[in-house]
């Protein structure tokens, strides 16, 4: 299986790459690398911006699993241009050239927070209305109706996943419990501001399986994918 991993440089990215090139599946990532290169050496490396890369000049794929996006709310309010560009823009040139490849499968790496604070005292099932508030989320349920309209072309899985924790080469410290660890360890001190908010968790290595679940199997549609929800205080203990 030849496997294109847009977005294959970042903290999820780096780890998937590393684990499918481990399971003989021919892995390509395609990023901006502005964090470093943590990939294995067997895994083939281009280094593009997907706002100006031409995707034509590429070869075929089996299935394209797009991670690319500004990675939280508080990125996405300062750029709010590059949220669009590399978004919902972005995402049509690539699902446009999966179509002309012909390819089989296309998964694109949703939030869980396009449900919107709103929800949260209902069971959050897939089919509950979608009430993003911020640019972030917003951005993430346009481009889930954009990748929807090719299902008809090829299998397309939209994964909402919870919030990311453990541990990647390329780590992130902007995630809750990945910050509480770094705090405790360096400065044996945990800061939670308030508490009481909640937050829903998934370990990477959780995130990193489902993705290789969906390149194995013959499955179409939208799935959450999360472990629990805690609070923060629960967390910070």
């Amino acid at each position: 299986m030849k496997v294109l991993i847009i977005g294959g440089g970042g903290y999820i990215g780096t780890n998937l790459c590393n684990y499918l090139i481990q399971k003989k599946i021919q892995v390509t990532s395609l990023d901006t690398f502005w964090f470093g290169d943590y990939l294995n050496k067997r895994v083939k490396k281009i280094k593009a911006d997907i706002r100006v890369f031409d995707f034509d000049k590429l070869p075929h794929y089996d299935a394209v699993i797009n991670l690319a996006y500004l990675s939280n709310d508080p990125s996405c309010a300062i750029d709010a241009r590059g949220t669009w560009e590399i978004g919902p823009l972005a995402l049509y040139r690539i699902l446009e050239f999966c179509k002309k490849i012909k390819t089989k499968k296309f998964i694109f790496a949703s939030s869980g927070s396009v449900y919107g604070v709103k929800n949260k005292n209902l069971i959050i099932k897939e089919d509950v209305k979608l009430e993003p508030l911020t640019d972030y989320n917003k951005s993430k349920m346009i481009c889930e109706k954009v990748v929807e309209s090719y299902n008809k072309f090829f299998d397309c899985i939209i994964v909402r996943p919870a919030t990311v924790c453990g541990y990647s080469p390329r780590l992130r410290l902007d995630v809750v419990l990945n910050l509480f660890c770094y705090q405790a360890y360096f400065k044996k001190k945990i800061t939670i501001l308030g508490g009481a908010q909640t937050r829903p968790l998934v370990n990477i290595h959780d995130m990193i399986r489902c993705y290789e679940f969906f390149l194995r199997k013959k499955l179409k549609g939208c799935f959450n994918l999360g472990f629990e929800n805690k609070s923060v205080r629960e967390i910070a203990k």
